[in-house]
């Protein structure tokens, strides 16, 4: 893990130094599971050459190999990115040239090659799952470095991985997965240590073993009933504790529903509870003017539930959670009387049940926004990460989405900013969502936002394009009020969705509902 505050300038955050020994980023790249199942489970691969309008390069390449569970080569295709469109790639189609089989395991790699600086590393691809009951999502988290430089500038400080839900109902299989890097495992010793809502703990010492170099490892959490009867209630989380080398640790993780039928995605995140570092802990630098740190969540309810996910990743830093509804307007409907505590050196895993907390209301927004506010008296956690579930149940199905997500600390130099650009796929018009939301760490905020929003699609250039006002603490979701033209443009395709914003503090999320139990979400690009 790389500090906060070289991420920003490594990333080149707006206003941000370069570092001196900066090395320009010509090869971007992200690694994906790849797994077929005829009947059950495809693949799906998707990106928008954002390159072109965001960094205005003209032309990227993009690299796409498919290997097999032992990371031997068995497809390679290369492709020229010329066009800001939609691009789509399903695994079930990228090893059709193989004998037919009812399964394929392997992993798929995009490496996107440009001539000039991309400064991010990682492209801002999307990876899915389409399953029997929904689709569900997460995007680029795995990677292969690019040299020797990049993979000590990201293990600059070394944690384990958590940040995710393992589900307890019999019916799914926990895991977590990565692409190995070009460095065989043959035996190397790792830790993971169950914590539960009820405070229990327990760790188990595992050993992976024979993953040959850029091979698929994928773990089931539980190695048997007996490790997940010790366990009460719906779910739990883990930490791992490892030392893999040769790629970025991020691992995508999820539950596995009956046998491959379908599987929820997200990816862990840094456990930085440990951590002790000056870096670890940020000051407001001006707590009259700035919230020490605020999130936006949607609310909308259509859905069951609604959770916060409160992982215990935190640096040392107490700091108290309160919760606010506001309607799709900007209008303030109710403040919650709950304070949650959180990073308070505490091993605690708490789900706030956010539809609940303010289900007594006279008269709910149908569509809105639940503003977290997060005082810390002058001081919080620098990485401060949450989950975020919605899940929307069908008879005895329910696997919510388990989004992995961030809040922002107040940094001064981003409210100089001119606007922000937002983008996110646009799998399915009749079964997605997509919210934005206009609020910011900034106490009086900054006004009205206009949007300009864009549809891009796979089969041509052509675009669909739209205009909204965002109020102050308003939010807005995307698709319903345009759903037959988005529906007719997209033609039953894969699309992108893409917003040209005039407020810096713009955020948003997506979501997949199909009306079969199986909810897919994440944040936006």
């Amino acid at each position: 893990m790389k500090s906060y505050q070289n991420h920003l300038k490594d990333t080149r955050s707006f206003g941000e130094e370069l570092k001196t020994n900066y090395k320009p980023t010509m090869r971007s790249s992200a690694v994906f599971p790849l797994i077929v199942i005829d009947k059950k489970i495809d693949s799906i691969y998707t990106f928008m050459g954002y390159w072109l309008r965001k960094r205005n390069i003209s032309l990227v390449t993009a690299l796409l190999t498919i290997r097999d569970m032992n990371g031997k080569k068995v497809n390679v295709k290369s492709y020229e990115i010329n066009s800001d469109k939609s691009y789509v790639f399903r695994g079930s189609e990228l090893i059709n040239n193989r004998k037919k089989t009812n399964k394929f395991t392997g992993s798929m790699e995009v490496e996107i090659f440009s001539a000039v600086d991309m400064v991010f590393p990682f492209p801002a691809i999307t990876f899915a799952f389409e399953g029997m009951n929904g689709l569900t999502f997460v995007h680029t988290c795995g990677r292969i470095y690019n040299d020797v430089y990049d993979m000590q500038n990201n293990e600059e400080i070394t944690v384990p991985e958590t940040g995710f839900d393992v589900l307890l109902n019999k019916k799914f299989q926990p895991f977590f997965s990565f692409v190995n890097g070009p460095i065989a495992i043959r035996s190397i010793p790792y830790e993971v240590k169950f914590i539960d809502q009820f405070g229990k703990i327990q760790n188990r010492k595992r050993i992976l073993k024979n993953i040959p170099p850029f091979g698929l490892a994928w773990i089931n959490i539980f190695k048997n009933s007996i490790e997940r009867n010790n366990f009460k209630g719906e779910k739990l989380t883990i930490k791992i504790k490892h030392d893999f080398k040769g790629f970025f640790p991020r691992f995508v993780a999820g539950n596995v529903l009956n046998n491959f039928s379908d599987i929820s995605l997200t990816h862990s995140y840094y456990d930085t509870s440990k951590d002790k570092s000056k870096s670890s802990i940020y000051k407001n630098p001006n707590p009259k003017k700035y919230y020490d740190s605020v999130i936006s969540i949607p609310f909308d309810n259509r859905f069951d539930n609604i959770e916060l996910a409160i992982y215990p990743n935190f640096s040392k830093s107490p700091c108290e959670l309160s919760f606010q509804l506001f309607d799709d307007k900007g209008l303030l409907i109710k403040t919650s009387n709950k304070k949650i505590l959180i990073a308070d050196g505490k091993n605690k895993l708490l789900y706030i049940p956010l539809i609940k907390l303010f289900n007594n209301l006279e008269s709910s927004p149908s569509i809105g926004m639940v503003k977290v506010l997060i005082n810390g008296k002058g001081k919080v956690p620098t990485r401060i990460k949450f989950g975020l579930n919605l899940s929307k149940k069908n008879k005895d199905l329910n696997l919510p989405s388990n989004i992995c997500f961030n809040a922002k600390v107040p940094n001064e130099k981003i409210i100089k900013k001119a606007g922000t650009f937002k983008w996110c796929a646009l799998f399915s018009s009749q079964n997605q969502r997509i919210y934005l939301h206009n609020t910011s760490f900034v106490k009086n905020g900054l006004g009205k936002a206009k949007i300009s929003i864009e549809v891009c699609r796979e089969i041509d250039n052509k675009k669909l394009k739209w205009k909204i006002y965002l109020p102050q603490d308003g939010s807005k979701e995307l698709v319903a009020e345009k759903l037959n033209k988005i529906d007719r443009f997209l033609n039953g395709g894969i699309g992108w969705l893409s917003a040209q914003c005039s407020n810096p503090f713009i955020t948003g999320y997506y979501v997949t509902d199909f009306g079969k139990g199986v909810v897919g979400a994440d944040h936006l690009y």
